[in-house]
């Protein structure tokens, strides 16, 4: 597990180059960021269609970056993308819940921490908290919320982030600088707000090293899935206690 990955003949030959690195971040997370720019600025305030719109971004360059750039490139397989056939353990369903729930309070933590050490206030999380339920809690919102963020994003970004860059990586690294740039370039995706980059970070390593003891995306996915669905969840919660209160 600490050596590099042995690249075979095929991916030496059309696989490994730096270039398709550089095709990989930008073509995949880079044209995501400038179409979220561009989107930013059709709208003069940001409701539901806006979320919407994000998140089919996301799915669309994120997700569909490793498809695009590797697959029908010729670079890679599914298979080396992650989507192979794992032979399911009642151990990785029971570490996919007890994981999730660990890693959300001491997150949670570090996110409030870093967020409050960076910016002294929680400007930046209320402003991705605005973009995720718009309107308030209402049914739609809830539904594109859910499906969305907790459900498409997760899988979408897992394809991207630990498939298509941590398979990268791991071909030339030992595990742990691998995984541990992966989850590095993972938290600066959330870029928008310190301390959910370093929230997401610290996520990006646990998910990186079940993909790497795996090999397979399943665990990983199941993770990201998990513990946004659960945050998104908990956020729904907290609003409609907020308004059972009469909170402003």
């Amino acid at each position: 597990m600490n050596e590099p990955i042995e690249i075979s003949a095929r991916e030496q030959a059309i696989g490994g180059s730096w270039w398709d690195l550089f095709l990989y971040l930008f073509g995949g997370f880079g044209l995501f960021v400038a179409a979220s720019l561009a989107l930013a600025g059709r709208f003069e305030r940001i409701d539901l269609r806006v979320t919407l719109a994000a998140i089919l971004l996301n799915v669309l360059f994120i997700g569909g970056a490793p498809y695009v750039l590797g697959i029908l490139r010729g670079r890679l397989d599914w298979a080396e993308l992650g989507l192979r056939p794992l032979r399911w353990k009642p151990e990785y369903g029971l570490g996919i819940f007890l994981t999730t729930a660990v890693l959300l309070p001491v997150r949670a933590a570090l996110a409030l921490g870093v967020q409050l050490l960076a910016e002294g206030g929680m400007a930046s999380v209320e402003a991705r908290a605005a973009l995720i339920f718009p309107d308030g809690l209402n049914l739609a919102g809830f539904l594109v919320a859910f499906l969305g963020v907790g459900v498409l994003a997760p899988l979408a970004e897992e394809f991207y982030f630990r498939g298509l860059l941590q398979g990268w990586f791991r071909q030339r690294l030992p595990a742990l600088p691998a995984v541990t740039i992966t989850a590095l370039l993972f938290g600066l995706a959330h870029f928008d707000s310190p301390g959910v980059a370093a929230s997401a970070f610290l996520l990006g390593l646990v998910m990186g090293w079940a993909y790497e003891n795996t090999r397979s995306l399943a665990v990983p996915m199941g993770m990201h899935v998990l513990t946004n669905s659960v945050a998104i969840l908990i956020g729904a919660a907290a609003m409609l206690l907020q308004n059972a209160l009469g909170a402003p």
